[in-house]
C-alpha cells in the first residue's frame, strides 16, 4: 500500500475492524478468566465480554486481593489447597493427608482476604479450579467422596452418591 490521504484512510479503518474483531479474543476477562468445566461455568463469562466470578465446583477459583494487596492465586500451594478455618478444614486436610495427596492449608479470612470475595470452605486443584466447595462451611460425613470427585474430576459418581 502506498502513501497518501487514501492509503492513509484505508490503514487506520483496517486498525479499527482488527482491533473490534480481536476485542473479546484478546481483551475478555470472561474469555480468559470464566471458562470452567463444571455445570456453573457458563452463569460466570455468559459472553466473552462478561466475567461474573462464581465460587463453584468446577470453575476458576475467583480473584481476589488481601487487605495487604497480596493474590490470593499467590497464596495457593502448588498442589491442591484447602481453603478454610483451621477447624473447618481440618477433617478434609486430614483425610488428604491420609490418601497421600498433597495438599496445603489456607485460611484465607486469617490471612486478610474478605468472606464476601473466597469461599468459607473449599479444595482448590493445582489447576486453580474449584473441586468443591462446601455450603456453609459444613464439612460432609465422608470426605474421601470429595477427595475422589477431585482427583477424577469434580463430581462424585452416580454409584458414590447413592
Amino acid at each position: 500500500m502506498g502513501s497518501g490521504r487514501k492509503s492513509d484512510a484505508a490503514r487506520a479503518r483496517a486498525a479499527e475492524v482488527i482491533q473490534e474483531g480481536k476485542r473479546s479474543e484478546f481483551h475478555s476477562l470472561g474469555l480468559v478468566l470464566g471458562y470452567g468445566y463444571g455445570p456453573d461455568s457458563a452463569a460466570q463469562a455468559p459472553s466473552s465480554e462478561i466475567y461474573l466470578p462464581q465460587a463453584r465446583i468446577g470453575n476458576r477459583l475467583p480473584h481476589a486481593r488481601s487487605i495487604d494487596g497480596s493474590s490470593l492465586f499467590d497464596k495457593l500451594g502448588p498442589d491442591f489447597t484447602v481453603i478454610g478455618s483451621a477447624d473447618s478444614s481440618r477433617p478434609l486436610l486430614a483425610a488428604l493427608a491420609t490418601r497421600g495427596v498433597p495438599a496445603v492449608h489456607l485460611d484465607a479470612i486469617a490471612a486478610g482476604f474478605s468472606a464476601a470475595e473466597v469461599p468459607l470452605l473449599a479444595l482448590v486443584r493445582p489447576d486453580q479450579h474449584l473441586a468443591w466447595v462446601a455450603e456453609e462451611s459444613v464439612m460432609p460425613d465422608d470426605p474421601d467422596l470429595i477427595i475422589d470427585a477431585a482427583l477424577r474430576g469434580f463430581r462424585p459418581s452416580a454409584s458414590a452418591a447413592q
